[in-house]
C-alpha cells in the first residue's frame, strides 16, 4: 500500500490517500490550506466509497455527514 500526498502551492498539505492496486483504500483526507481537516472519505479495497463522508467547516465543526454504500468515484 502506498500513501500519496498532495500539497498547496504554499507547501501545506492538501490531501492524503492510501492506494492499493491503483485504487484509494482506507480513509482519504482533504485539508483546508490552513491545515484544518476539510473532509474524510472511507474507501474499500476496490476503491469504492463505503461509509460516511464527513465534511467539516474550517473551524472544525462537522458540516455534514453523507452515508454512501459502494459508490464508485471520488468524493473530491
Amino acid at each position: 500500500m502506498a500513501l500519496k500526498k498532495k500539497y498547496y502551492p504554499s507547501g501545506n498539505l492538501q490531501s492524503e490517500s492510501s492506494y492499493k492496486d491503483d485504487n484509494r483504500n482506507g480513509v482519504a483526507k482533504w485539508y483546508y490550506e490552513s491545515s484544518k481537516l476539510k473532509c474524510e472519505t472511507p474507501y474499500t479495497d476496490d476503491g469504492k466509497i463505503n461509509g460516511s463522508i464527513k465534511d467539516y467547516y474550517e473551524s472544525g465543526v462537522l458540516l455534514q455527514e453523507t452515508p454512501c454504500t459502494n459508490k464508485i468515484g471520488r468524493a473530491h
